[in-house]
């Protein structure tokens, strides 16, 4: 009984570590900076995917938001990039752990926001 005490402290002790939710907040602002980007993700547990929020802002026009599941450790500029091709268009590119990449775009014009991914070949 005297060895089973420190091993179920032991595995409290693990599971409690993965217990609490990950977070990650990212943003970026076009050249013009009239666009805003804002990336918050949330995972409740460290071997769960992020669940990622995309807010775009641009202007007047009402926000655009898209979800989705990134498998990844953190989210971070290490694994988040923004390439901005103009003042309206922006390409977010996520790179999950096992190194695939999904890209999503933003295009922004006079009247609308739209945003999505791009679909591989």
């Amino acid at each position: 009984m005297g060895k089973l005490i420190p091993l179920i402290c032991l595995v409290l002790f693990f599971m409690s570590c993965g217990q609490h939710p990950l977070t990650a907040t990212l943003s970026n602002t076009s050249p013009d900076g009239k666009t805003k980007i804002q990336v918050t993700a949330k995972k409740e547990a460290s071997l769960d995917p992020f669940t990622v929020t995309l807010d775009v802002k641009s202007a007047d026009l009402p926000e655009g938001t898209l979800q989705f599941e990134i498998s990844a450790s953190t989210l971070d500029s290490s694994n988040v990039t923004f390439d901005w091709r103009d003042a309206q268009e922006c390409r977010i590119t996520f790179t999950q752990s096992d190194g695939d990449k999904r890209i999503f775009a933003l295009t922004s014009s006079g009247s609308s926001v739209v945003v999505g991914e791009v679909k591989k070949d």
